[in-house]
């Protein structure tokens, strides 16, 4: 163990160190202090560059990028399909259900229901309305924000 752990060290695993190591590293990245790393294989993933580029790296694919996308991929198959969350942590008890309303959506999904034939290619974006310059969220937002980005109907 202490061999595979220093040929980790420097960024060489044989093919029996990733299937060793890859179950336990996908569990670590199941836990909370580990979601910047997931957002970096995630972006590795979508561009197929070696994680270590997005870091310094050259761009040269090391042992240790395959056992980290490896550990992702495990980590990948051990969410729920529907949540999102952990198989374990979806078995883990009751849940309640919580509501909130997407202002932005619920504008889309009126103005869909009051032009129910619109013209073809027509792509639809939510906007502030006039109102919304009086909304809390503006409103507190510090000065010099305000100063350099205006309100929504400036």
């Amino acid at each position: 163990m202490a061999a595979a752990r220093e040929r980790l060290q420097r960024g060489h695993l044989r093919r029996s160190d990733r299937r060793r190591h890859g179950p336990f590293l996908a569990e670590v990245l199941t836990r909370d202090h580990a979601r910047p790393t997931l957002a970096l294989l995630d972006t590795s993933v979508r561009y197929q560059r070696a994680p270590s580029a997005w870091v310094g790296g050259d761009g040269t694919w090391t042992d240790r990028d395959h056992l980290l996308t490896h550990a992702h991929t495990l980590y990948q198959r051990m969410l729920c399909p529907d949540c999102g969350r952990t198989l374990t942590e979806c078995g883990s008890g009751a849940y309640n259900v919580q509501t909130r309303i997407c202002e932005p959506s619920a504008a889309i999904q009126r103005w869909r229901k009051e032009n129910k034939d619109p013209a073809p290619g027509i792509v639809l974006f939510a906007v502030p309305s006039e109102a919304a310059a009086d909304s809390p969220t503006v409103a507190s937002a510090p000065a010099w924000w305000r100063e350099k980005y205006g309100t929504p109907t400036e």
